[in-house]
């Protein structure tokens, strides 16, 4: 299982992916546009092929990326 934590901004976001124990794998920026997500995606894939092993958290419950987000099959929660 791999969790993934998203500050969310209005032009721009941050996210941490971590393992189970809660190590930080990988920390970045990505913008709020479909290149943003693309490489949102691509980092998850580094280390988890299935979306649905992936556990997103999210500041908001609505938007674009929520909306990217679900398409694409990830466990998110909104906080």
């Amino acid at each position: 299982m791999l969790l993934v934590g998203i500050d969310w901004a209005d032009d721009h976001h941050d996210a941490a992916i971590m393992d189970e124990p809660g190590n930080i794998l990988e920390a970045f920026r990505f913008s709020n546009d479909q290149d943003g997500y693309d490489l949102l995606h691509q980092c998850i894939r580094r280390y988890e092929e299935l979306p649905g092993q992936a556990l997103v958290a999210i500041e908001t419950k609505h938007g674009l990326l929520v909306h990217e987000l679900v398409r694409s099959n990830y466990c998110v929660y909104a906080l």
